[in-house]
């Protein structure tokens, strides 16, 4: 396996001046020569012909430079998308929020009635212990039970409007 030499470029161009004849240094950029050299005697400018490997360089300069249009259209561009981003979410946001207030008014319509007939229940319950029918042991069952269910209800139904309602609540709890 034979390792690669690295390329090595003539660092300088000694050239003729066509006004004077005098020798000029021309430094050379990756063995090119510039576009052009200025004799140090004379002041003339001599210009040199575009080599392949240049041109090839200025055409990769000038693809990869924006134009203004483009430029224009792209900002155009996050404009819009800035615009249907925010759109969006304040459309979300306010969805969110009707969501919510209406789970809210139901939940306490729903919890109005269930206090409204646990109320009933117990009060029946306690006249019919008041006059002697029913002993007292069995109100106090009854109000410990259907108290313990209307709580264990309210807790389920508040902690899905607060969980948003996916249905992630533990069955443990």
């Amino acid at each position: 396996m034979s390792v690669a030499e690295p390329t090595v470029f003539p660092t300088r161009y000694v050239y003729t001046c066509p006004s004077c004849s005098s020798d000029i240094e021309v430094p050379l950029t990756s063995g090119l020569l510039p576009a052009s050299a200025k004799c140090a005697k004379c002041g003339t400018i001599i210009s040199f012909p575009p080599s392949p490997q240049r041109t090839q360089q200025a055409q990769q300069t000038q693809a990869n430079q924006w134009t203004p249009e483009q430029v224009e259209s792209l900002i155009k561009l996050v404009e819009t998308l800035a615009s249907k981003y925010i759109t969006y979410f304040d459309r979300k946001a306010v969805a969110e929020e009707r969501t919510l207030r209406t789970v809210t008014k139901h939940s306490m319509i729903l919890t109005l009635i269930l206090a409204s007939f646990l109320g009933v229940i117990v009060g029946l319950m306690s006249y019919l212990t008041l006059v002697g029918k029913v002993s007292g042991d069995a109100l106090l069952f009854l109000v410990g039970t259907v108290t313990g269910y209307i709580l264990l209800f309210i807790q389920r139904l508040t902690k899905s409007v607060l969980s948003g309602g996916n249905g992630d609540e533990d069955e443990g709890e």
